[in-house]
């Protein structure tokens, strides 16, 4: 694996910067199991040095992939975690198509940067949804493909120009903070909509109450995230590439107790028991931890 260290602040450019949190672990150049990048990793309090922008106060991994060797890790990724977990999905993307939906009321065209295996896509189509996406994943590409009858692009790169300016609304759930460039995935999603259309974000954020009073056992700290948001930052980047912002309000996220339960050892031994885990599985639990959705609409020309 080819790692760099970051030098300059991947949203500003400046390289003025101070450490915000100390590493717990140090990035090797050995090859990375892809599963450490998978959506339900559970690589939670393993990061290198967070450093904090002194100008922009963006927050933000000191080593990472190289971008090529980023690509190719998430290309790689499998997560059948994910598809157990699925009803947890199901219940998550309903309540986010519901949010978008205030904001699009005659619905169109929207396109998702990070598909995955494409359940908020599949919601979206049956509440009136053109749908369109883009997943690195060719395991969860070929999940969408055979279980929802969606073919995701494997890159926005894919995209024609004439797709430019088509879209009324792009989505991004779970995707900044793993890029090595968020100008340029915000300035291809401007590029994607239309003159009034809508850009719908989600990330977690480091002055959230939930990451202030956890600090460094905050569990978002991972070392496949290499961005870290505030509002302010967060709602300053949109406002850049030509946003207004229109809500900022906590994600809703549903997750199974069996999956919750799971997450930590002293309650992993339940779900090995059949029934108490089939019983698990069918109750759910209503999390943001910190997690933030942002809606903006691009500025009409």
């Amino acid at each position: 694996m080819d790692y760099v260290t970051v030098d300059h602040c991947p949203m500003c450019h400046s390289k003025k910067s101070s450490i915000y949190y100390k590493g717990t672990s140090t990035v090797t150049t050995k090859a990375v199991d892809a599963s450490v990048y998978a959506c339900t990793s559970s690589g939670y309090g393993r990061f290198p040095d967070i450093l904090k922008c002194s100008d922009c106060h963006l927050m933000y991994s000191s080593r990472r992939p190289t971008p090529k060797a980023l690509q190719d890790i998430y290309t790689q990724v499998e997560d059948n975690l994910y598809l157990q977990e699925e009803a947890g999905r199901l219940k998550t993307f309903g309540v986010a198509i519901d949010d978008l939906n205030r904001f699009c009321p005659k619905r169109g065209k929207l396109f998702e940067i990070g598909s995955y295996t494409g359940v908020y896509l599949e919601i979206a189509k049956k509440k009136g949804w053109d749908v369109e996406g883009a997943e690195f994943s060719a395991w969860a590409r070929q999940i969408a493909l055979q279980k929802r009858g969606l073919k995701l692009l494997a890159s926005t790169d894919e995209l024609p120009k004439e797709k430019n300016g088509t879209y009324d609304a792009v989505v991004l759930w779970d995707v900044i903070e793993h890029v090595s460039d968020p100008n340029a995935l915000i300035k291809k999603a401007a590029d994607l909509l239309k003159s009034g259309g809508v850009i719908g974000v989600s990330t977690m954020v480091l002055d959230s109450v939930s990451a202030k009073l956890m600090r460094k056992k905050y569990p978002f700290l991972m070392e496949m995230h290499l961005l870290y948001f505030t509002r302010k930052t967060l709602e300053g980047i949109l406002k850049n590439h030509g946003f207004e912002i229109c809500a900022y309000q906590r994600h809703k996220r549903y997750v199974s107790l069996s999956y919750l339960f799971g997450k930590f050892p002293g309650l992993s031994l339940l779900i090995k028991h059949p029934k108490i885990n089939s019983m698990l599985q069918q109750r759910f639990m209503r999390l943001s931890v910190g997690v933030r959705d942002v809606y903006a609409r691009k500025k009409a020309i």
